[in-house]
């Protein structure tokens, strides 16, 4: 075990964090329980093996087509403090600033429409939103309310439809909504099991699914559920595969070989112990845990899909790789940064299979607290998300007369290559 420098008890926890320390949790080993899903099963996309150590010369056009900047409107009303989150629908984006607690919608073109603002705890009111997203079955806006375990259903002109009360038998740490279908939602949880299916019209919890292993806070898979052609896809926690899951079964979708660098049982086994008898559990930051031969070889901090290309982030002892898979060509590509020294971060989704969109994300650390939080992956994290180089005059010169202290933040609007 790697010795670990542990920091004070009484460490602040993060608002969806908290919710860890007060429940007991179930510990069974993840790999078991996909060996068992999966035994039966047959993947979509043939497994290969992926060399993590690789640093390719990949062009951001070997990816994508075009990329686009769309300023959102700096008016009175429209004014965001900071985008959580970024959903685009019928060529219109839903923003949700989660420090104002309000949603945003803007037109294709940046231009302000309306607020969804509500916050209270009467018919149409929220106490904190964490999380949105489209239902595209029944043409709704769908919020998820993780204080009092509640889904609020508004029409897309902002109208109050229903409440929903996602009753299970302990506080989950519910955190992002999902629709699978007109009636069922899914959500994912902080603690106990890492995927809720909640039926709409019955107005029950129907499947947990996924339990969690012994308590890693800073390896919670948050953003490894992700949505493709009307299929949802998650990679469990600790897990080389990603499954597709709906209310009644789950299928391998794909696996991942990563060679020497997959993470051993021995090692996860190790990590658990570590966890299991730490008084300290969030007092590690996310890359003191990864170290090759040390705790954990690799990290999968993100997947997402498009038509053509599988996208994942895997985080090693010394850097965040891009791991690009070109399912039309049947071609994997390793590399820390494009050609153009662009970066996918974590402010990236796709969306409608075809788009990768990221937005300005405004960091209020200063330089060396940065160096210090993020450590060796620091370089991954400073890097940009888009290059002058490669917009428009019109953008560019956008970008230049951008002031982030004074003006709206901007999006970036990548298109896939089909």
């Amino acid at each position: 075990m790697i010795g670990l420098k542990s920091l004070k008890k009484q460490s602040r926890l993060s608002f969806e964090y908290s919710y860890f320390i007060r429940y007991n949790f179930i510990i069974q080993i993840v790999s078991v329980i996909i060996i068992l899903l999966c035994n039966s099963c047959n993947s979509d996309i043939e497994n290969s093996s992926i060399n993590l150590m690789d640093n390719q010369d990949v062009s951001f056009f070997d990816v994508f087509e075009e990329v686009r900047i769309v300023e959102l409107d700096n008016t009175d009303g429209s004014l965001v403090a900071q985008i959580s989150q970024v959903v685009y629908y019928e060529e219109k984006f839903y923003v949700l600033d989660r420090k104002q607690q309000k949603i945003f919608c803007f037109d294709k073109t940046g231009k302000y429409i309306s607020t969804f603002s509500q916050q209270g705890h009467g018919p149409g009111e929220y106490v904190y939103v964490s999380s949105i997203a489209i239902d595209v079955y029944n043409k709704n806006l769908v919020l998820l309310s993780p204080p009092t375990q509640q889904l609020l259903v508004f029409d897309l002109d902002g109208n109050f439809l229903k409440k929903l009360n996602v009753s299970t038998e302990s506080v989950m740490g519910l955190n992002k909504v999902f629709t699978l279908n007109d009636s069922i939602y899914l959500l994912t949880s902080l603690t106990e099991n890492q995927l809720v299916f909640f039926d709409g019209n019955k107005k029950t919890v129907i499947k947990k699914d996924f339990p969690l292993p012994v308590l890693i806070p800073q390896l919670i898979p948050v953003f490894n559920t992700y949505q493709l052609n009307g299929r949802t896809f998650v990679n469990p926690a600790l897990s080389q595969v990603v499954l597709e899951v709906t209310e009644k079964e789950n299928r391998l979708h794909y696996s991942f070989d990563y060679g020497l660098l997959n993470n051993t049982d021995r090692q996860i086994s190790v990590l658990q112990d570590f966890f299991r008898d730490s008084p300290d559990i969030h007092s590690l930051r996310r890359h003191e845990l990864i170290r090759s031969g040390g705790y954990l070889n690799h990290e999968l901090i993100k997947v997402m899909e498009s038509n053509r290309f599988i996208i994942k982030l895997v985080a090693i002892e010394n850097s965040i790789k891009h791991v690009v898979i070109d399912k039309t060509l049947d071609e994997t590509f390793v590399f820390d940064f494009f050609k153009e020294d662009i970066v996918i971060n974590m402010h990236f989704d796709i969306h409608q299979d075809r788009y990768l969109i990221a937005y300005e994300a405004r960091n209020f650390r200063d330089e060396e607290s940065n160096k210090e939080f993020f450590g060796p992956w620091y370089p991954f994290y400073k890097a940009d998300y888009f290059n002058k180089s490669i917009l428009s005059k019109e953008d560019t010169s956008l970008i230049d007369q951008h002031d982030p202290m004074t003006d709206n933040p901007f999006l970036v609007v990548y298109k896939f290559k089909e």
